[in-house]
């Protein structure tokens, strides 16, 4: 009697501790369940939100690449005509030609979402291995952009602006309601087509087209870069 007893009290201590191990295990499939359903949440979120940042940065991208495209233009106009008879040149074309050319478009672009998973070491949220290793390459290709971006920006400032200063009138060249509250020109320096036969200011803007022009080279691959990432945020 006391064996058959002890026999019953061990099955039935086996089949409790069988049925708690059954729940445990089943409140952690919940558990892992849960969690996995907060993480594809919190990617749908994370890969909503990169979606807009990147379409932003596409539109940024093309506005400001048609802005170097312009300034560029006018640059070339302006260098062709370094060393030619300016007789019947016009005083206002050259000027709008100068303004157009003094100028260096950045791309303001929006990179807050990304940053926040690539400067913090997060891109496993990512769950796309294609998408991830795009994102990983986009890091380093707007690395190297921002800062070809950058060497442009500090050419300009720094040594086009400040010799141009003292070669022409900024004031002749501004006269198109970029300073508000300045009226007319230069009344010290009031022809601009002086500059035409100077070599070092057509060297100062040669540089500049040079640095615009490494710019706007890089532009391209940005934007098929941007697109094949939508693509991939859009599966």
């Amino acid at each position: 009697m006391g064996k058959n007893k002890t026999g019953k009290y061990f099955k039935y201590a086996i089949g409790e501790i069988i049925l708690v191990v059954i729940g445990i295990l089943i409140a952690l499939s919940i558990n892992n369940w849960n969690e996995k359903e907060k993480s594809r949440d919190s990617e749908k979120l994370l890969l909503t939100s990169l979606k807009e940042e990147f379409n932003f940065n596409l539109i940024q991208l093309k506005q400001t690449k048609n802005q170097i495209d312009n300034s560029t233009g006018q640059l070339v106009k302006l260098i062709n005509l370094f060393g030619t008879k300016t007789d019947t040149l016009g005083i206002d074309y050259l000027n709008k030609l100068i303004n157009d050319g003094l100028w260096g478009p950045m791309l303001k672009s929006n990179q807050d979402i990304f940053n926040s998973i690539y400067d913090n070491g997060k891109m496993d949220l990512v769950s796309n291995p294609e998408l991830r290793k795009m994102l990983l390459a986009w890091g380093s290709q707007l690395e190297h952009f921002e800062h070809t971006q950058k060497n442009m920006s500090i050419n300009l400032n720094r040594n086009v602006l400040p010799k141009m200063e003292k070669l022409i009138s900024l004031r002749n060249s501004d006269n198109f309601g970029i300073v508000k509250g300045v009226e007319g020109g230069s009344k010290i320096m009031t022809d601009n087509r002086v500059i035409l036969s100077n070599l070092e200011a057509e060297n100062v803007f040669f540089d500049h087209v040079w640095e615009l022009e490494n710019v706007a080279s890089l532009y391209p691959s940005l934007s098929i870069a941007i697109e094949e990432i939508i693509i991939q945020l859009e599966k």
